[in-house]
Order: C-alpha cells, then sequence, then structure tokens
C-alpha cells in the first residue's frame, strides 16, 4: 500500500471511532548519505544476503562537483573518496535504504509509523479527552526514534519535521492547543 493511501485509511476509520490524528512528517537529514554500511551489513547479514557485492557498491566511490560559470566555462572540484552511504539514483540504492531504516517502526511503542523513503510520518489516533496521554505518547516515541536515528548515523531534519492533526471539524475543537516537544 502506498503511505499516502494508508495515512489517508489511518484518518477516515479513525475519525470515524471518533478520534483525532495527530500526525507528525519526519523527514530524515542526507537520508541516504547517512546509511552506514556496517549497520546495513548487520542487517543483510540477519537476512542471509552477502555483504561483499553490496560493500563493493558502497566503497571505493569518488565524487566531484561541476558546475558552469557564467561565461560557460566548467569549474570542478576536487575529486574526493565518500565512503558512506547509499549512491542516489539506482534501485539497488533504494533497496538497501529500505533494509537500512526497516527497523525504525519496532521502536515506537505507542504510535504507528509509516515508511516511504527518507519521508517518514507517525500518526497517533486519540479522543479528544485523551490530549494529554497523547502528547506524552508522541514525546516518547519521537524521542525513541531520534536514538534510533543516533544509534544508526541518521537524523532528523527539524525545519521540515511538521504536525497535523486530522480529524472532523467538532473533534478538532475540542482539542485546543496541540504543542508536543519534537527533540529532547
Amino acid at each position: 500500500m502506498h503511505a499516502s493511501t494508508e495515512i489517508t485509511d489511518y484518518i477516515y476509520n479513525n475519525a470515524n471511532q471518533g478520534e483525532v490524528t495527530c500526525i507528525v512528517a519526519l523527514d530524515l537529514k542526507r537520508a541516504f548519505d547517512r546509511v552506514c554500511p556496517e549497520a546495513l551489513a548487520n542487517k543483510l547479514s540477519w537476512y542471509n544476503i552477502d555483504n561483499s557485492l553490496i560493500f563493493s557498491f558502497m566503497s571505493n566511490r569518488y565524487q566531484l562537483v561541476e558546475t558552469k560559470t557564467f561565461d560557460h566555462s566548467c569549474i570542478q572540484s576536487k575529486l574526493r573518496g565518500n565512503n558512506i552511504g547509499a549512491p542516489q539514483g539506482s534501485c539497488l540504492s533504494c533497496l538497501l535504504f529500505s533494509i537500512f531504516i526497516n527497523g525504525l517502526p519496532n521502536c515506537v511503542p505507542n504510535s504507528k509509523i509509516v515508511l516511504f523513503a527518507e519521508d517518514n510520518y507517525l500518526p497517533h489516533a486519540f479522543k479528544p479527552n485523551q490530549k494529554l496521554q497523547a502528547i506524552v505518547d508522541i514525546e516518547t516515541d519521537l524521542s525513541r526514534i531520534n536514538s534510533w536515528m543516533r544509534d544508526s548515523c541518521a537524523s532528523l531534519k527539524i525545519n521540515k519535521t511538521e504536525l497535523m492533526l486530522c480529524g472532523f471539524q467538532h473533534l478538532l475543537r475540542k482539542i485546543g492547543n496541540f504543542e508536543i516537544i519534537i527533540l529532547r
């Protein structure tokens, strides 16, 4: 199921049960660049996948930046080695990133998590009279996500992390002010 369909169904089903859904949109900072080869190797061996080809794909890579000036001449940076992250633009990189991040939902005890590449969503449904407990639950989940990311060499783009409340208008009016602390 596509992430947007899954989120929409989740909101709709909870609204019909008299619940409001808080969605925290999580955006990973330089997601593909942060794939830790050692952590990925551990996961791949858990799936009985030979790491040697993957390490060959992820190591001994070089990159440079080339720009054109106003007079159409080219300027290049120095060629530099890059041995961390998954190269963007290949199907294999998307698969490796998905394998790398697939453990994230296991660290979230109170909410659901919907993974979609580097854009992920933390929806949490609650009755309006359970607002304070919902805030505690969401903050706990965000703290655990932050710990998972720190342990996995990843991090959130805080300025692109958004919170949205969804539900029927009469339920949303009962919520009032709703603030959470994204990181502690």
